[in-house]
């Protein structure tokens, strides 16, 4: 990974400069006749050298097909890891986070639906109920650290809303002659 930003980084800053990359890498680079040769081969001895390249070849030149291709390589490995980055930064990883230390209910809400248009305090309250175990009494303001937040499905935020739903209730409930009995244990 410090290689490929590294790779990176000397790309932009050196790829226009007056310093060459011979001085820089401790390479030896043949020298070319035009300035274009000289940008290929410095491109070239930069790619050997980094070790992305499965059959580095000694002495001979890379085409620019393979160039193009290692270039690919690195570019798509930057974005996996500034991608993998990101998302360990949102906390939401598969519909669930996990509770860290120093958070609060109101930043990870605020986190979860920027961009939408639902009311923060509604998916608050969602999460309170669909995640009982993570609350002491079921406040908001005490969210134990260390436990994972479910987000609320659609039928979460259905049954929130609606008081008896039929289409929710299962056939069990329907059909249960003892709902509602008082039970002692």
């Amino acid at each position: 990974m410090n290689k490929l930003i590294f790779i990176c980084i000397v790309f932009c800053t050196f790829g226009c400069s007056s310093v060459s990359l011979e001085e820089l890498l401790k390479a030896d680079i043949v020298e070319p006749e035009t300035n274009i040769d000289l940008q290929q081969d410095n491109t070239s001895a930069l790619i050997e050298n980094s070790g992305l390249l499965e059959d580095a070849r000694a002495g001979v030149a890379i085409d620019s097909a393979e160039v193009e291709k290692t270039l690919r390589k690195m570019l798509a490995r930057l974005v996996r890891s500034t991608d993998d980055v990101s998302e360990e930064q949102s906390g939401w990883v598969n519909e669930t986070y996990t509770v860290k230390r120093g958070d609060t209910l109101s930043e990870i809400v605020e986190a979860a639906v920027v961009g939408t248009d639902i009311r923060p305090e509604f998916v608050l309250d969602a999460i309170v109920k669909v995640n009982p175990t993570a609350f002491i009494r079921s406040n908001p303001h005490w969210m134990l650290a260390g436990k994972k937040l479910k987000f609320p499905t659609p039928d979460d935020f259905t049954k929130l809303v609606f008081l008896d739903s039929k289409e929710l209730k299962t056939p069990s409930e329907e059909n249960d002659p003892y709902l509602g009995w008082i039970q002692y244990p």
